[in-house]
């Protein structure tokens, strides 16, 4: 009975220990989250990642967002905000603001540019 009894002890110490290490990075991605309001995140954020600097601040998160809703393309606020800038916009958030033609990859763009005729050409030389 002992035996288990120090077993569940140190499993459960075991469990609590956290390994997770608290970086720039890993802050950066607990502020967007934070952001974006989860809760859980965010305290995580406050709570271990007060003496680390972080580049994807809430006030850079919010200046981006405000250029998503004037229209900024997304490439263009990834430029002038760094790449992982769109990790501060939830999904509704890229729903509502991007039109279809600005969420298009430069490989559909240059495919549609394509004639329908040439498309059957490059399928025809694969077989």
């Amino acid at each position: 009975m002992n035996n288990l009894y120090a077993f569940f002890v140190a499993l459960s110490l075991l469990c609590s220990c956290s390994n997770k290490v608290y970086n720039s990075d890993t802050c950066d991605d607990l502020s967007m989250k934070s952001f974006k309001g989860f809760p859980k995140e965010a305290n995580e954020f406050k709570t271990n990642c007060k003496d680390i600097e972080i580049f994807y601040t809430h006030e850079l998160c919010q200046q981006a967002l405000q250029k998503l809703v004037m229209g900024e393309p997304i490439s263009k606020l990834k430029k002038d905000f760094g790449e992982k800038i769109d990790g501060c916009f939830s999904e509704n958030d890229l729903k509502k603001f991007l039109s279809e033609e600005k969420m298009i990859t430069p490989d559909q763009s240059e495919r549609e540019r394509l004639p329908a005729d040439s498309e059957e050409q490059s399928a025809d030389t694969s077989n």
